[in-house]
């Protein structure tokens, strides 16, 4: 789905941001993450990644934790 598509979804409220991330392909993740910081509040798009990890196959995880950190300021111990 391009990015024009998925700014009006969210904008007319057709899709839920969580619904949006777990559904996309893992490939699409960071991009359409990037896409929704400028959209929706911060700690929406926060919760919702954190949703998209609860139910990431183990291969993902770390690719997932590492865009979290990334975008969310959080330094990894």
């Amino acid at each position: 789905m391009d990015h024009a598509a998925i700014r009006r979804l969210i904008q007319k409220r057709k899709i839920a941001i969580n619904e949006l991330l777990t559904q996309a392909e893992f490939e699409e993740v960071e991009q359409i993450l990037m896409l929704l910081k400028r959209l929706r509040p911060a700690d929406e798009v926060g919760v919702a990644l954190m949703e998209r990890m609860a139910i990431a196959p183990l291969t993902e995880l770390n690719a997932l934790k590492g865009m979290y950190f990334r975008h969310f300021l959080v330094r990894e111990h």
